[in-house]
């Protein structure tokens, strides 16, 4: 997903890592697509989208040392 993005310092490497693992939540926590459940996909999808930067976030906050 994010195979085409270039980071250009170390910080922005270590968000587009940390993005991708919030995708990777994501992904795995919205249910399967078919017939039945396309309307609650989308809307679990939409929610997800949503929450992506906050997920992003957080992870990146329990990786610092203090």
């Amino acid at each position: 997903m994010l195979d085409k993005y270039t980071p250009k310092t170390s910080e922005e490497k270590n968000r587009a890592e940390v993005v991708k693992a919030a995708l990777e939540i994501a992904r795995v926590s919205v249910g399967r697509y078919d017939a039945a459940a396309a309307c609650k996909t989308d809307r679990e999808m939409q929610h997800v989208a949503q929450q992506i930067k906050a997920l992003a976030d957080a992870i990146d906050d329990a990786l610092k040392v203090s």
